[in-house]
């Protein structure tokens, strides 16, 4: 699913919380939406980009707003954990 990419490298740019964004891409997909998709994307868009919010929040100058920096990469460890409740092996 496209939109889990656009959530890792843009999401955080939008005017809305990432759970928000989420709930609307779930709600104008309707039927069509597959939540398994979804899940296992937001694991694959965590592998792709997790590095560059990784370097992001050890930035100099990211101390200054440690808790906002760190906002961002909390949601996706949060919602890849769930993903891989879903998805784990074991």
């Amino acid at each position: 699913m496209a939109f889990a990419a656009y959530l890792a490298w843009a999401g955080a740019r939008i005017d809305a919380g990432l759970h928000d964004q989420l709930h609307d891409v779930r709600d104008v997909l309707g039927e069509g939406h597959d939540e398994d998709a979804l899940q296992l994307a937001l694991i694959g868009a965590l592998a792709e980009s997790g590095w560059s919010k990784a370097i992001y929040s050890s930035e100099e100058g990211a101390e200054a707003n440690r808790p906002a920096v760190l906002e961002e990469p909390r949601w996706w460890v949060e919602a890849v954990r769930g993903a891989l409740e879903v998805w784990s092996p074991v």
